[in-house]
């Protein structure tokens, strides 16, 4: 056989060796193999469900501070007023206390 192809004697042995390396295969690593993936799966499922509800709390977090700012510019605007009423109640406290005085 040097030039030429391959007998069908040489196929047919290639043909089943490789099925009795599958049948061996499947007979002692399947369960082990099923079991893993199996075990693989609930896994990866869990972590997904976990990183959902890890979304879902940030989410409420991130709304929940949103309305906290948008309320927090209007009490800095309503101390801002209370500030500068308070501010011109002090200076129109002061001009009488110095008119008093002169």
């Amino acid at each position: 056989m040097t030039g030429g192809g391959e007998s069908i004697s040489d196929i047919v042995f290639k043909f089943i060796n490789f099925a009795v390396l599958v049948a061996l295969l499947i007979k002692f690593a399947g369960k082990p193999l099923k079991t893993f993936l199996a075990n693989r799966h609930n896994a990866i499922k869990e972590k997904i469900e976990e990183t959902n509800r890890m979304l879902d709390e940030a989410e409420k977090l991130k709304r929940a501070y949103e309305a906290k700012l948008a309320g927090l510019d209007e009490e800095i605007a309503s101390f801002k007023k209370a500030v500068m009423s308070e501010v011109e109640n002090e200076k129109a406290t002061k001009r009488v206390e110095l008119r008093k005085s002169v």
